[in-house]
């Protein structure tokens, strides 16, 4: 995920963080971009790596244990800096509890037309220097988080994996807490292997089938043709199975995560469970996305960076004894 600031550290600097370290908030530091993995026709997962591999694993270690955080990244060409949220060590790969974070660092980026980085990035050759700066901690992980909704937008959806990340790999299994990722997409490539939710109500489904012969990627594909970040989000479901799970909308199917489906989510919530008793739990809904995204469902942030009023679609529904926080 992209944040718009120039040279604009509206974040929370890391703080073990330390000058000097591969990777520190403080200055900038080379990394090679050593793969670009294509996602959709629009977006791509970037592999940087860094050669000071001990210090930047303990870094990096210690921020997805415990936070939502990002990095800024330079285009040394016009001197600017955005934002970006890296992706947690892959679930697909081992239980999160006994990977460690290596020198690879991933990033879920869009190729934004108008978008000054994200052009130069998706520009660059495998091989090419890209310098970049962090972690700046954007949302500190409270261990007695007890339910999370997430509404993701896009490349959004990077800051949900690692909100679970830190969640489940801090919680002993019998205390695990419940996280649903509500990721909303333009196109249904975006999210390619997922089963769209409520797809066969949905009218442009309907009307798409009748007048078109042409395949469109969904639920039924093979798995090494599913998106990334689809298997990642599957692979969090399977090894939590009852504690996490993901629900996908795309705008060209006219698939939305409507005021219903968020009434039904809260409605939904599950009591604070006996295990818990002895201590306040919190129940979290967390929005990261386009600004447009944001404020259409919980209303605009402040530019300096505070989360300003609830609005949007959230601001209509009760949601008391949950905390709202827009990334």
């Amino acid at each position: 995920m992209a944040t718009f600031g120039i040279f604009v550290l509206v974040s929370t600097t890391w703080r073990n963080s330390e000058k000097g370290a591969s990777l520190n908030p403080k200055e900038f530091s080379k990394f090679t971009l050593t793969s670009k993995m294509p996602v959709s026709s629009t977006s791509s997962i970037f592999t940087i790596s860094s050669p000071s591999t001990l210090q930047h694993k303990n870094v990096a270690a210690e921020a997805f244990s415990k936070a939502i955080w990002s990095v800024q990244v330079k285009q040394p060409n016009l001197n600017i800096a955005r934002f970006y949220t890296p992706l947690p060590p892959p679930f697909t790969n081992q239980h999160p509890q006994s990977s460690v974070p290596s020198l690879e660092l991933d990033f879920f980026i869009r190729n934004d037309p108008c978008g000054e980085l994200s052009r130069y990035l998706h520009g660059l050759e495998l091989g090419t220097s890209v310098e970049i700066r962090g972690p700046y901690e954007e949302y500190h992980v409270d261990k007695d988080l007890d339910e999370v909704i997430f509404l993701a937008g896009g490349t959004g959806i990077a800051p949900a994996l690692q909100l679970a990340y830190a969640l489940f790999n801090r919680r002993a299994q019998a205390e695990m807490p419940k996280m649903h990722v509500l990721w909303a997409n333009r196109h249904v490539e975006d999210c390619r292997g997922a089963k769209l939710e409520n797809e066969n109500k949905s009218i442009a489904s309907k009307i798409f089938k009748l007048f078109t012969f042409v395949k469109m990627p969904g639920s039924n594909v093979p798995a090494e043709d599913q998106s990334a970040i689809v298997k990642e989000l599957k692979a969090l479901e399977a090894q939590y199975n009852g504690s996490f799970s993901f629900s996908c909308y795309a705008d060209e199917r006219q698939i939305f995560i409507t005021d219903k489906v968020l009434q039904s989510r809260i409605a939904n919530s599950l009591q604070r469970r006996a295990s818990f008793n002895d201590h306040q739990n919190k129940k979290l809904i967390m929005i990261s996305g386009p600004d447009g995204f944001i404020s259409h469902y919980a209303g605009p942030k402040i530019p300096a960076g505070d989360q300003g009023l609830l609005g949007g679609i959230l601001g209509c529904i009760d949601t008391a004894g949950w905390i709202v926080w827009k990334l």
